[in-house]
C-alpha cells in the first residue's frame, strides 16, 4: 500500500509503500520507538496521520504542524498519513 512520510528533519513529504509490520511496515519507515505509533489527527475522509507514541516525551528539534489542527500544537518527529483502512 502507499503511505505518506513526514520527514521532519528533512522537512519533506514523500509517498512511500508500506505494510503493517516488518522491515517496511509503519513504525519501522516512520522510525518510531518501540512503543509504536498513535493516532495524531484523522480527516473526515477517513485518513488518518500517525505519529510516535512517545513523540512528545522524547526530545526533539524536528516538528510539523497540521493547520486544521484547532489548538495549533505542533507534532514532535515524523509523521505518517495513510488511509483508514490501516486503523480498520
Amino acid at each position: 500500500m502507499i503511505g505518506y512520510l513526514i520527514d521532519s528533519a528533512a522537512r519533506k513529504i514523500r509517498a512511500v509503500e508500506y505494510e503493517y509490520s516488518g522491515p517496511k511496515g509503519i513504525s519501522a519507515l516512520a522510525g518510531f520507538g518501540a512503543s509504536g505509533f498513535c493516532i495524531g489527527w484523522q480527516w473526515v475522509c477517513g485518513d488518518v496521520l500517525l505519529v510516535d507514541d512517545e513523540g512528545l516525551l522524547k526530545p526533539t528539534t524536528q516538528w510539523f504542524r497540521i493547520k486544521r489542527r484547532p489548538d495549533g500544537q505542533p507534532y514532535g518527529g515524523n509523521g505518517f498519513v495513510t488511509g483508514r483502512d490501516t486503523e480498520d
